[in-house]
């Protein structure tokens, strides 16, 4: 089955690679309309006034919706470089009706799109949020917090596998709804991802997105979460988000806190220093002084 599934994915590839043609998806999944003419626009516009960016299509799977933009500004003919104001924005294009149907039937397709890392081996097979079969091993074979899978690549591929071993028939007809569908305006069914948000047992979670190319799901990078809404963080660069960042954490309610944030920072092998405090929430600010990043820990 595997081989199968293998020899129809090269086949779909082949017959609907990307090309020149092809117009960039950006996925936006669980975003408001706003947020995705904004997503899109960032891109639309950062490109060279002379060099304009292709039109991008963006996607909502959950709300089985996509927006087109292109670029515009307002270089004209009598456009004044030395007095007059560069601008440039994006602007809608239609939608062929056919690619909303196709988003609708993913989503269909794929179900619920918020899932839990199983914490008992006894609930594994009924748990399942989409109502699938999913094939657990046992429970310690999968890592229990998000924190695990930014710190080990071994812990990340578990969650990519077990994700992928529980979408086998929702893959396949995924597969078969883009078979269906002929690259339109630019618009190329293989591009088209969606985002899975993993829960884990101790309250953090990370999002993971469907690749096509490598037929594997692969978590998104800065995606990770605590229990307290703060970014877990990959990697030193990460830490200060290139200046100063903050993370607070609250008292009680257990779960991944400031001491799984810690010892994150120990082991990235960045300084801690403690400038006391009193009270129920810890803050840890972090600064970027050059390249070399530093925390203090708060009590208030």
């Amino acid at each position: 089955m595997k081989l199968l599934t293998s020899l129809l994915f090269c086949c779909v590839t082949a017959l609907f690679s990307p090309s020149a043609a092809a117009d960039q998806i950006i996925n936006c999944d669980g975003c408001t309309p706003q947020e995705m003419f904004d997503a899109g626009s960032r891109v639309i516009t950062r490109q060279q006034w002379n060099k304009p960016h292709p039109s991008v299509y963006v996607t909502n799977v959950p709300a089985s919706s996509a927006i087109r933009l292109a670029y515009a500004n307002n270089v004209d003919q009598n456009f004044d470089w030395e007095n007059d104001l560069f601008e440039a924005w994006a602007v809608h294009l239609p939608v062929d009706p056919t690619i909303i149907q196709f988003i609708a039937n993913v989503n269909s397709i794929v179900g619920n799109l918020n899932v839990y890392i199983p914490s008992s081996s006894a609930a594994e097979a009924s748990s399942s949020p989409n109502a699938r079969e999913l094939a657990y091993a046992s429970n310690d074979d999968y890592p229990h917090s998000a924190y695990d899978v930014v710190s080990s690549s071994a812990q990340d591929l578990k969650v990519a596998y077990w994700l992928a071993s529980g979408w086998t028939g929702a893959r396949q007809a995924v597969i078969n709804a883009m078979n269906q569908v002929l690259p339109v305006n630019g618009f190329y069914p293989l591009q088209l991802t969606w985002v899975i948000t993993v829960n884990f047992t101790d309250g953090t979670f990370a999002k993971y997105s469907w690749d096509a190319a490598t037929v594997n799901f692969k978590r998104i990078s800065r995606t990770a979460r605590d229990t307290n809404g703060n970014i877990i963080p990959e990697t030193k660069a990460d830490v200060a988000a290139g200046g100063y960042q903050e993370y607070v954490f609250s008292s009680g309610g257990g779960g991944a806190g400031p001491d799984e944030f810690l010892a994150r920072l120990t082991q990235m092998g960045v300084p801690i220093s403690w400038v006391g405090g009193v009270g129920a929430r810890t803050r840890i600010a972090c600064v970027d002084a050059g390249g070399y990043t530093v925390c203090e820990i708060m009590q208030y």
